[in-house]
């Protein structure tokens, strides 16, 4: 049964408002639970709540979460973005992802095939995986952008990461502290650089960063040894 038919036999949505979710699925696409919400005749929180007590299913909220990139790489972005689903952990072949509507088997199975491992689900409200995901996009923008062409990146580059990313709560680990300790050194408030370049994750691309500052002769080689 699909979440149309639980929230009506539930008496949380009417017939009419069913019938309204359906018409604008079949002209535009989309899941019927976020469609709902958006039409404005369910509370997504109230939905969310609903689902896992007749699912029999955990509910994540998402807060504070942040992508596993390992996880993120089992699946096509644009899979994960259909199936509104957020890979959160893998443990002995197993992942966990959030759903908003993990009764859409179809979505689970695609998934399922895609990543090769099996899949756990669970319940999260769609506009926080929504938010997760575009964050995740951003980032791979961001590092493929940088990864193309190091040579090209410049202390503007730099301060449009921090405009974009810095006061992101759930952004990758270390970009901030990334952008601050470059800003410092450029400003020449900070001359020692060794803590940053063997903490910090995604060693790739803080190394092609400090190619940059190398060039402009802020920072020597001795500085990026472990």
């Amino acid at each position: 049964m699909h979440i149309g038919q639980m929230l009506l036999e539930n008496g949380t949505i009417t017939q009419e408002q069913l019938a309204a979710a359906l018409q604008c699925q079949n002209e535009i696409g989309g899941q019927v639970g976020h469609i709902l919400v958006k039409l404005g005749f369910v509370d997504e929180k109230l939905m969310t709540e609903f689902l896992a007590k007749n699912l029999d299913k955990k509910i994540m909220w998402l807060d504070g979460v942040c992508a596993d990139a390992d996880c993120m790489k089992l699946f096509p972005f644009e899979v994960l973005r259909k199936a509104m689903a957020f890979p959160i952990s893998k443990q002995m072949g197993t992942v966990v992802i959030a759903m908003a509507d993990p009764t859409d088997f179809a979505a689970v199975d695609e998934l399922r095939i895609h990543s090769g491992v099996t899949v756990e689900t669970v319940l999260a409200p769609q506009s926080r995986i929504l938010e997760l995901l575009d964050e995740w996009s951003r980032q791979v923008q961001i590092d493929n952008e940088v990864l193309e062409d190091p040579a090209e990146l410049t202390e503007d580059d730099l301060e449009d990461l921090s405009e974009e990313d810095m006061d992101k709560k759930n952004h990758r680990h270390g970009l901030s502290d990334l952008v601050s300790e470059l800003k410092r050194d450029v400003s020449g408030e900070e001359e020692d650089t060794s803590r940053l370049w063997s903490e910090l994750p995604t060693r790739e691309l803080l190394l092609r960063m400090a190619a940059v500052l190398i060039q402009k002769g802020i920072l020597n080689e001795s500085d990026l040894q472990d």
